[in-house]
């Protein structure tokens, strides 16, 4: 007679490779602005300080570049892109598009416990601004 085996809870995985871990992390730290703009990305120390060759750290800075968060100059390496005052506006534009649509599609979808999730957040954005802390209010 065979036994069940007990399942064995298994630990959370990432299944990211490097380079995507490399690309998040970084992605997260310039729209966060913990690295601000024509702040230099140079591949070796990134290589270092993630531990891992340079190649990750390659892959990532090409996919950010792709999207714009930084620009690659040949023999010379990446740095943090930096807006204009029309790109920001542009980008301003985008994004109170998107947010509009994403409201008009969410509204009647809500539930009485988002409503509340809700009210609790914009209590907590509301300390936040009192208290003068942007990072928190926008976080």
């Amino acid at each position: 007679m065979s036994r069940a085996v007990a399942p064995v809870r298994q630990p959370r995985l990432n299944h990211a490779t490097l380079a995507e871990q490399v690309y998040d992390f970084l992605r997260e730290q310039i729209l966060t602005n913990a690295v601000a703009p024509d702040s230099t990305l140079p591949e070796e120390s990134l290589a270092q300080s993630f531990n891992v060759s340079r190649v990750p750290v390659r892959e990532a800075l090409r996919r950010l570049a792709a999207e714009g968060l930084v620009v690659i100059t040949p023999r010379q390496g990446a740095v943090v892109a930096s807006l204009s005052p029309r790109q920001f506006l542009d980008a301003y534009r985008v994004r109170e598009a998107l947010e509009a649509l994403a409201v008009g599609l969410a509204v009647p979808r809500l539930t009485p416990a988002d409503l509340a999730e809700l009210d609790r957040l914009d209590a907590e954005m509301i300390r936040h601004a009192d208290a003068g802390d942007s990072d928190a209010f926008f976080a």
